[in-house]
């Protein structure tokens, strides 16, 4: 069986996709973006560190894993009273984040999560492309003995 991680950023990815956010046919498991400006948006989903600690219950573990989720726009707005960068960037962060808060469970595989912060990089140019980095600390137990459940 797969680690709970693993567990854990296909259900991120799943609930992205089945909410039908404006980035659901370009979800990814990953680091590096494969796809040109013209495919966008898109979005990159990936962990960082995981802290655990013993925990009394049933001799579980409880862990807090680190999960980001980039998510990739560009746009040729040049009209200042077209939204720019910043807002499709926004209106895609709001579309993943209420996706993702339908379920704080992650359809039973975590005991919640927590949205922790949010970083913005934008790269003005004839065409302005975009990352806005949700943060988030995902909560949830394995067994001692097993990663997997």
């Amino acid at each position: 069986m797969a680690h709970k991680r693993d567990t854990l950023l296909a259900a991120l990815v799943a609930q992205i996709v089945a909410a039908g956010t404006s980035c659901a046919a370009r979800v990814y498991r990953g680091r590096e973006l494969a796809v040109e400006d013209a495919e966008l948006p898109a979005a990159l989903v990936y962990h960082g560190n995981e802290a655990s600690e013993l925990n009394d219950v049933d001799s579980l573990k409880l862990r807090k894993l680190e999960v980001t989720i980039d998510l990739h726009q560009a746009t040729t707005a040049v009209d200042l009273n077209v939204p720019g960068i910043e807002s499709a960037l926004n209106t895609l962060a709001q579309e993943v984040e209420d996706a993702l808060e339908s379920d704080p469970t992650l359809g039973a595989s975590a005991l919640f999560f927590m949205h922790v912060g949010t970083e913005l990089d934008i790269a003005a140019g004839e065409v302005e492309r975009g990352v806005i980095s949700l943060r988030l600390d995902v909560m949830y137990r394995t067994q001692r003995t097993n990663a997997s459940l």
